[in-house]
């Protein structure tokens, strides 16, 4: 299990170690949520954490290091006589951290760089799908998340969507510890202001897609984009032709002494992100993991909304009420998924028909309902609709009692 080899005559009690290890771990956990406290942002963030990390235990980028260089990788490394990066070809480990390089072509002529400090390079195998979830930017995200539930702007949606965003691997490190940051901002990491790379044609923001190919130059080599949960909040759309860009004020057009902002705007399968917090990056990954990357997020997704749903439940019951009319927050089917990734059978915020049983001192009838919670073993919990939101929330309920909005009662 731990890769030990250990004599036979001790394995069992080896492996009773190993078990004892994990419950206290467990004990802990529970510990810390505890602390937390319930429908904190912090406590939420945690949660969220763990249920990426355990299900992205087994992808290929989190088996080793990604400052494991071999000999004859290609990296990217800082040339300190601008300040920019380029290629080069690992030739030695030095054994301190430190490692000879050759400049690739076209710098081949170049000196070579005989003690390289590892801070300094970048391997484009490093792009391998992993997890790259962050407890503090975690935070953040969820903590926006909650105040926009709460918003009473028209239009505001805390549903998160999934998008991705291209960039060189050599800013990886970066946007894992401080997050995707809006230019201008500073970057601990970095310890300077984030700049300008790729232009501002949709405004001043973070730019990303809900196209895995979308911006793939952008990578100049990387084999891997941050695969993010993004949080639309007010989003403007750029197809109505107002001059708006994100970040900047805008004169409401039924009164010119009032201004707004917005959070974010779309432009087909564009996002822009006026905020870090809007963002949550999740994992790094290849073009061909994505299908079973997104069925992930969708699950933590779903977990994450009926965690807000019982937080306040009149909430959602607002905001979902309004979804046929606002198109720019409407409910959206989870995408395919691979054949052996989990489907939910209904998103948070479907609409539904939800059996009231005699058992349970109801009438056997079929009431309007709200899904609140959608777990992949097949249960729902539900928030009953207007007029009836004050009757209480139902939780696990079983495929049977849950049926599609508008399809035909059982006879």
């Amino acid at each position: 299990e731990c890769g030990l080899q250990v004599p036979s005559g001790e394995y069992e009690d080896h492996r009773k170690a190993h078990a004892l290890e994990k419950q206290l771990e467990k004990l802990d956990q529970c510990r810390a949520e505890q602390d937390l406290g319930d429908f904190t942002p912090e406590s939420l963030a945690f949660r969220l954490v763990e249920l990426l990390r355990v299900q992205g235990a087994g992808l290929p980028g989190n088996s080793r290091p990604q400052t494991a260089f071999k000999v004859g990788d290609q990296v990217d490394t800082l040339w300190n006589g601008d300040g920019r990066w380029y290629s080069a070809t690992v030739l030695k480990d030095n054994g301190d951290g430190t490692f000879e390089l050759a400049w690739a072509p076209p710098f081949a002529s170049w000196e070579t760089l005989a003690r390289q400090r590892v801070e300094d390079i970048a391997s484009l195998q490093g792009a391998e799908t992993r997890d790259v979830v962050n407890f503090d930017v975690c935070v953040k995200f969820v903590r926006r998340m909650m105040e926009l539930a709460e918003d009473k702007r028209p239009g505001v949606s805390f549903q998160p969507e999934v998008v991705f965003h291209w960039t060189p691997a050599q800013n990886h490190k970066s946007i894992i510890e401080d997050s995707l940051l809006v230019p201008g901002e500073t970057s601990n990491a970095l310890g300077r202001a984030v700049t300008v790379d790729n232009g501002e044609k949709l405004g001043r923001g973070i730019y990303t897609s809900t196209d895995p190919l979308y911006g793939a130059a952008f990578g100049k080599g990387s084999s891997g984009a941050f695969m993010c949960l993004g949080m639309p909040g007010q989003q403007w759309d750029w197809s109505l032709g107002v001059p708006w860009l994100p970040g900047r004020k805008r004169k409401r057009a039924q009164s010119a002494n009032e201004e707004d902002t917005y959070d974010s705007l779309h432009n087909k399968s564009v996002r822009v992100y006026t905020s870090s917090d809007l963002l949550l990056p999740c994992f790094i990954t290849e073009v061909s993991a994505v299908k079973d990357l997104r069925a992930i997020l969708e699950e933590a997704k779903q977990w994450l909304l009926s965690k807000i749903c019982a937080w306040k439940p009149e909430l959602l019951a607002r905001a979902v009420i309004g979804f046929p009319v606002d198109a720019s927050i409407s409910v959206r089917s989870p995408p395919a998924a691979s054949p052996s990734a989990p489907v939910l059978r209904f998103p948070v915020g479907a609409r539904v028909s939800v059996l009231w049983p005699r058992a349970a001192g109801g009438d056997d009838g079929w009431w309007p309902a709200l899904v609140v919670g959608a777990s992949v073993n097949g249960t729902d919990s539900i928030h009953w609709a207007p007029p009836y939101q004050a009757w209480p929330l139902q939780q696990r309920l079983p495929a049977a009692a849950v049926r599609a909005m508008g399809l035909p009662l059982p006879g």
